[in-house]
């Protein structure tokens, strides 16, 4: 009886110690697929704004050896039209953009019309801003009256007049949310690139805010860390006081943005 008592036993152990290896496997294992990063700036604006703390899934290409960029295996590239954080091709940091260019295209640029090309296709670009004394209000109701889906909820609140938003149509129908301030000055000159194998030309949705492939090149595919699929949450940086038990706090959460998907 006794044997049998301490045969359980040890097969119990057993099996507890199974299932907890299996589950730090687990935990490690997603740990290292999905890794939490913070927006620093606006120059993806308006899809993700500063202070934002997005998920990049960084299994989505390959799998490298971890804190490092040497890649084991690779099983898919980026599309055109993904948000992607990657390693500057020049430095040491780490960067969001979008893919805008894929190997082999030529990518354009016309300064007399502000335009951009992919293979000979321009990348259409339709504003919508406050023109003169129209209020903030009245610039988003005639957004709201647009044909394009994605204007329909805009995703920022800010009344500075300076700004125009948009809708970037991408070759193959691709579409996404973009921004232009008005007050900065028109410094990129024309130019025409056409990107090696395995170089991705990157820039932001703030088109006149983000230093990006139009100024330092393209982005090799082995500094790609992976696709931003979602907002967590995002905090404002605004300041307000709650006191009490609560005390002081510099942040508040932006709750509309939690648990966004990225497009």
């Amino acid at each position: 009886m006794s044997d049998g008592i301490v045969l359980e036993k040890r097969y119990t152990d057993r099996a507890y110690r199974k299932v907890l290896v299996i589950l730090v496997i687990l935990i490690v294992g997603l740990k290292y697929k999905f890794e939490i990063f913070r927006i620093p700036s606006a120059s993806m604006n308006p899809t993700l704004l500063a202070q934002d703390y997005i998920l990049v899934d960084e299994w989505a290409y390959g799998f490298r050896i971890p804190f490092t960029q040497k890649w084991i295996s690779r099983w898919s590239k980026p599309k055109r039209g993904q948000v992607v954080v990657f390693w500057h091709p020049q430095n040491d940091y780490v960067m969001i953009k979008r893919v805008v260019g894929l190997p082999g295209d030529v990518l354009a640029f016309n300064n007399q019309t502000q335009v951009y090309f992919i293979n000979g296709e321009p990348i259409q670009e339709e504003y919508h801003g406050i023109q003169g004394k129209q209020s903030y209000d009245a610039c988003l109701a005639q957004m709201k009256s647009g044909d394009h889906p994605l204007l329909q909820n805009p995703p920022f609140n800010n009344k500075y007049q300076r700004l125009q938003y948009g809708v970037a149509t991408l070759p193959q129908g691709k579409q996404h949310l973009v921004q232009i301030d008005n007050r900065t000055p028109k410094k990129l000159e024309s130019f025409e690139k056409t990107l090696k194998e395995d170089e991705y030309f990157m820039m932001g949705d703030f088109r006149s805010g983000s230093h990006d492939s139009r100024y330092w090149g393209p982005v090799p595919l082995k500094n790609i860390y992976g696709p931003a699929t979602q907002v967590l949450w995002s905090l404002s940086g605004r300041t307000q006081k709650c006191k009490g038990l609560l005390g002081d706090h510099s942040n508040l959460m932006r709750w509309n943005r939690t648990l966004k998907k990225i497009d």
